[in-house]
């Protein structure tokens, strides 16, 4: 079979240690991923045979030991020497002497000459934090500033913890010596007396930094840290910092130094939240500079010119002007564990935040926006824009507020359309119309309407019955069948153009070019144009490229298809299928609808199974118009 990579890998192994069937909610759970990423997965598994089998009981092994032993063979050279290398480079960061050359070649069961063309193999790897690997006789050792050591000691661990939210687990591994869960209860207590709230992957990545510091303290970066008396004592963040420090100091036995508190203090200043939203909102300005706040105004205007996507909230401000504010001044970057989850399960999210990161390069050229930074942009983003979800069904629920039976009705809702229904509430109708019915799917009444509304209306009681629920899930299907009619839409959009590359092809930047290539009238500048999108993030989502300019204002619309015969390596991740798309001005209402649509119909498991007999346009048109029959 085909080479797997090593998160198929992890959940053959994962499905392995079970005799029976694992459901899917375990799965996505453990693996922090999205269902339609596991799908994508067992789909890749199953590329040459039905290797994993599912039903409603979720997954399981098809086969005895033999086949688990056939499946987890390494398949290439490249993926064992991968992992050789990620060995030898946790050796050198957590060894507190030079690593004797000969005696990590027995460890590794390797010979000398492969443990050398591994380290060649490593050098060049981590040459872009400027470290490198040096041999003095018969020990090797990492030669390379202090910090940016200890940044390529970050991102190692965190490549350990692919799969999932960087763990305590993880962190103990690695740091045998350090009690990691007592660090992280130790910051989360100190942070909670003093009323503020942080999330789990800030509390995370200060806990991993902090780990970094006790384990190479023998490496002074500056002269021990000294609380400054000057320091306005009502910061809580500064406070909070001096404390850790503090217990930091006395729990293992060394002086926090001066960068090393600077990092911590930034750390909490980006993670540490006010416990009520509207505090600090209100006080944002005492820790933001007043251009940081006005760029992040002008920018949610360009979010709604660009997407009709309104970001405009006391709390967003205040929650990304904060974020911006840190990786402006201090260049705090934290890696996102769940950035392919993010991706993969938001694609028209993550799209809007390839937008906001452009905006922000451009204006402040000298800070970095890469993929992990894009992530977290989506994860402010999707947080204020979750009850617009726009893969989920937008209803509203109208009732008039007495004794919290709206909270019960939402809670009823939430437990049985979880997945399906993106919900707010209003109290009557003329609240309704105040707000533009037009942007909902779905209207769930408890009192009978006198306008009209252009949507589906359904009627339930105050008390949400079973015949209710029927009820709802009947309209919540058949708008979703009307969706999915709306894949023929598409059509309009396909300009007749078409490639098919069957192995013709030597990277993402020649698709790109021969696509652009099939119009005569697009300009160098188009090109251009597509590439700088593509350099913020690679467009590509789970099995699908879709390439295009970051703004929608081309002469005109039109949509471009490339399929690959083999499983084609973008960026990242193997695709099938690649999209060149243009969006004029007066259809980029419609960008991010038909961005849903072609990964919803181009990741579906009948797509993947039957990608590989299409090779023709005629042959994607009846696939589609057949998709939206029968999805």
């Amino acid at each position: 079979m085909s080479m797997l990579s090593s998160r198929e890998k992890e959940l053959i192994k994962y499905l392995a240690q079970s005799d029976g069937w694992v459901s899917s909610g375990e799965i996505v759970s453990a693996f922090g991923i999205s269902l339609r990423t596991l799908r994508s997965l067992v789909k890749s598994i199953n590329a040459d045979d039905r290797y994993i089998i599912s039903s409603n009981q979720g997954y399981k092994i098809a086969g005895n030991a033999k086949v688990i032993e056939e499946l987890l063979k390494d398949s290439g050279e490249s993926a064992v020497g991968s992992d050789r290398e990620q060995a030898i480079l946790r050796e050198l960061l957590l060894s507190k002497t030079p690593v004797d050359y000969f005696d990590l070649a027995g460890e590794l069961c390797v010979s000398e000459q492969t443990l050398l063309s591994s380290v060649t193999a490593l050098k060049k790897k981590i040459a872009r934090y400027n470290v490198t690997i040096v041999r003095r006789k018969d020990t090797i050792s990492l030669k390379g500033d202090e910090r940016n050591i200890r940044c390529l000691f970050g991102d190692a661990i965190y490549r350990e913890a692919e799969h999932s939210i960087l763990s305590v687990s993880v962190l103990n591994a690695f740091f045998v010596d350090i009690d990691a869960a007592e660090l992280k209860d130790t910051i989360f207590q100190f942070i909670k007396k003093r009323g503020f709230r942080i999330n789990d992957f800030a509390l995370n990545n200060i806990v991993l930094h902090i780990c970094i510091i006790i384990d190479r303290n023998k490496y002074e970066l500056q002269k021990p840290f000294e609380a400054d008396a000057a320091v306005d004592p009502s910061d809580s963040r500064y406070s909070c910092a001096v404390e850790i420090a503090g217990w930091v100091s006395d729990r293992y036995g060394f002086q926090v130094g001066r960068h090393d508190f600077d990092d911590i203090y930034a750390l909490l200043v980006i993670g540490m939240k006010e416990s009520d939203p509207e505090v600090q909102s209100a006080n944002i300005s005492g820790f933001v500079d007043s251009d940081i706040l006005d760029f992040v105004r002008r920018l949610i205007a360009q979010v709604y010119n660009e997407y009709f996507i309104n970001l405009d909230n006391d709390e967003f401000i205040s929650n990304f002007a904060l974020h911006l504010n840190n990786i402006i001044h201090r260049r705090m970057a934290m890696r996102n564990p769940l950035l392919t989850s993010i991706k993969d399960s938001y694609p028209t999210i993550y799209e809007v935040s390839v937008f906001i990161a452009k905006q922000i390069q451009d204006r402040y050229p000298e800070v970095e926006m890469n993929d992990h930074q894009i992530s977290y942009i989506a994860l402010h983003v999707g947080a204020q824009i979750e009850k617009q979800a726009l893969s989920k069904v937008k209803a509203v629920v109208i009732n008039p507020e007495y004794l919290k039976l709206n909270t019960l009705i939402c809670e009823k809702l939430e437990t049985s359309f979880s997945h399906e229904l993106s919900v707010c509430v209003m109290s009557d109708e003329s609240e309704l119309e105040r707000s533009q019915a037009e942007g909902f799917d779905l209207i769930i009444t408890t009192v009978p309407l006198k306008g009209y509304f252009p949507c589906r209306v359904v009627n339930v009681s105050v008390f949400i019955n079973q015949k209710d629920i029927e009820k709802i899930f009947a309209a919540i299907s058949e708008i979703k069948r009307k969706r999915g009619r709306e894949a023929e839409s598409l059509l309009q959009y396909f300009d007749g153009t078409f490639c098919y590359f069957d192995g013709n092809v030597s990277d993402y930047e020649d698709v790109i070019r021969r696509l652009c290539d099939t119009h005569k009238d697009l300009d160098d500048d188009f090109v251009k144009r597509v590439m700088i999108r593509e350099e913020m993030s690679p467009s590509e989502y789970m099995n699908i490229a879709a390439v295009h300019p970051i703004q929608c204002d081309e002469k005109s619309t039109f949509i471009t298809i490339g399929i690959f015969k083999k499983p084609f390596r973008w960026r990242k991740n193997d695709i099938n299928i690649v999209f060149l798309i243009s969006v004029s001005q007066k259809d980029k209402t419609d960008f991010l609808k038909i961005l849903r649509q072609l990964i919803e119909i181009f990741s579906s498991s009948r797509w993947m199974e039957r990608h590989s007999s299409i090779d023709s346009y005629e042959k994607l048109i009846a696939f589609i118009k057949e998709y939206a029959v029968y999805r």
